[in-house]
């Protein structure tokens, strides 16, 4: 987790004070994680946390990343399948946006299948307050249908990045 200060400077040696003024402060803060998590049935997971210092109440925050999902579907059967993941970006525990991945279709006898798949992150937050604000990306993998055989979901590499304005 890093974050970068953004008025003038092109090095990225941590945070400094500048006078910029009496505007709000521009900086970046990032966390990029590469180690995989797996995502339990029906459970909130949490996969990435970015704490974020406004330095003004309703100070825009541009919020942008990925999280990178692997499903494996195993069977020793033809079964139709769905699969559904919800990846949801919240900021001090409260849900700013939801992305729905659903995945479906038929598997065919003694099939092994591997999907990987980047979902993007994207939002602008005009509401925050005064102080650090903690944005969080939370995956759940709601539904599973699969008759005879397994679904498993994990979070792969994800990144988030915040830049305020």
């Amino acid at each position: 987790m890093g974050c970068c200060n953004c008025c003038g400077s092109l090095s990225c040696n941590g945070l400094s004070n500048c006078n910029n003024n009496g505007r709000n402060q521009t900086n970046i803060y990032f966390t990029n994680v590469t180690g995989n998590v797996a995502i339990p049935f029906a459970t909130d997971t949490t996969v990435l946390t970015l704490p974020v210092t406004t330095t003004s109440s309703l100070q825009p925050v541009k919020v942008d990343g990925v999280v990178q999902l692997q499903v494996v579907l195993q069977t020793a059967v033809a079964v139709v399948f769905q699969c559904g993941i919800t990846i949801q970006l919240l900021r001090n525990g409260t849900p700013l946006i939801t992305e729905t991945y659903q995945l479906g279709g038929t598997l065919s006898l003694l099939a092994t299948v591997t999907q990987t798949d980047v979902i993007p992150i994207s939002f602008v937050d005009n509401n925050t307050s005064l102080g650090t604000n903690t944005y969080t990306v939370i995956v759940n993998f709601f539904q599973r249908t699969i008759g005879l055989g397994t679904i498993t979901v994990t979070a792969q590499t994800r990144t988030l990045n915040a830049i305020t304005f």
